[in-house]
């Protein structure tokens, strides 16, 4: 009796502590961890509910910043149009990542608002906006990359830079000429400098006169920039300058050079790569080279390379090497690689 007395206090006590835990549980004001591990929740539930949108006016600004993100990384059906509305927030954070945000749902039709709105605001948000709209833009869209061009009038020099890479984002190339003599005036050099990247990944031939003024800049991320603009453009009589950065102290102006002079594919082409693998000591520019010498189909450079693979010892020489006397000789090659099979690194 005793017993059924001790056991059914037990269960009362524990139906007590389970009922205290639970309405401790519901009535506990939920913190800013707990919101953000259910916005992480949701987003990986690819769920754009009306819970998630709820976290978007939620007094702390971490979490509605979170919020928007996420949707924007869920990007459902009217992911854009709701983040339209974030934008308005009085948190310069969370407008400038629901700007971020409104780029990843692809919704192109959101690039020309974003831009009107991104008119009046602080150039925090304006940088985020911009650069959102390139994103969304193509070149196609002549209305947003002329608005997009626009903001190089803008006082700031973040956000003139965000304009010129969005103009890059949109393939905007027949803005080209016009970004150049804009660069003319520009007082920003870091401004200047972003319009040498943008002009040099477009490949323009007009910015020829730009790229050379860059390649005697102490940079030399600058300098490789030049050269990666001449080698895209085709700029002709370019090979002289390919020629002279082969020299150049820095390994990656060096490397550019390399690509270039393979890239022009010049009568002189192969003997400078030839001359430049004869001296070169660094491994990562004799596999530069090796690979040039294989794109430009020069059969005197094998040789070369093999007798370098041996000298250095190198897997990754080696490996180069396979695939330009493979390229070059053919079937001739057979007894070369074979060969390689008995090495202690096959």
């Amino acid at each position: 009796m005793k017993l059924l007395q001790t056991i059914r206090i037990i269960l009362i006590i524990l139906l007590v502590l389970i009922a205290a835990y639970f309405l401790f549980e519901f009535f506990r004001p939920i913190d800013t961890n707990d919101k953000l591990a259910k916005i992480i929740h949701l987003e990986d539930r690819r769920e754009n509910s009306a819970r998630l949108k709820s976290f978007l006016n939620d007094e702390d600004a971490k979490v509605r910043t979170r919020a928007a993100l996420a949707i924007g990384r869920i990007g459902t059906e009217n992911a854009g149009e709701t983040l339209m509305g974030v934008l308005e927030d009085p948190d310069w954070k969370v407008a400038a990542t629901a700007a971020f945000a409104i780029g990843l749902t692809g919704e192109k039709d959101k690039a020309l608002p974003l831009l009107d709105f991104a008119l009046e605001v602080p150039a925090s948000i304006t940088i985020s906006a911009v650069r959102t709209a390139g994103i969304l833009t193509d070149s196609t869209m002549t209305e947003e990359i002329s608005m997009i061009f626009s903001y190089l009038n803008h006082a700031s020099p973040e956000v003139r830079e965000a304009a010129l890479i969005a103009l890059f984002r949109a393939n905007a190339k027949s803005k080209a000429n016009d970004i150049i003599e804009y660069l003319e005036n520009e007082p920003d050099e870091f401004v200047r400098q972003t319009g040498l990247y943008v002009l040099a990944r477009m490949g323009t031939v007009e910015a020829e006169e730009l790229f050379v003024d860059y390649l005697g800049d102490t940079d030399p991320y600058l300098r490789s920039l030049a050269l990666r603009g001449l080698s895209r453009a085709k700029i002709k009589n370019a090979d002289k300058f390919f020629n002279i950065a082969l020299n150049d102290n820095n390994n990656y102006v060096v490397y550019r050079a390399i690509l270039g002079i393979s890239n022009f594919k010049s009568g002189n082409a192969a003997n400078k790569l030839l001359s430049k693998l004869e001296t070169e000591n660094d491994e990562q520019l004799i596999i530069a080279l090796i690979d040039a010498l294989r794109d430009l189909k020069e059969p005197t450079g094998v040789g070369k390379a093999k007798k370098l693979s041996e000298q250095k010892r190198s897997s990754n020489i080696t490996a180069a090497t396979v695939i330009y006397a493979a390229a070059i000789q053919k079937g001739r090659a057979f007894n070369y690689i074979d060969s390689l099979m008995r090495e202690d690194d096959p």
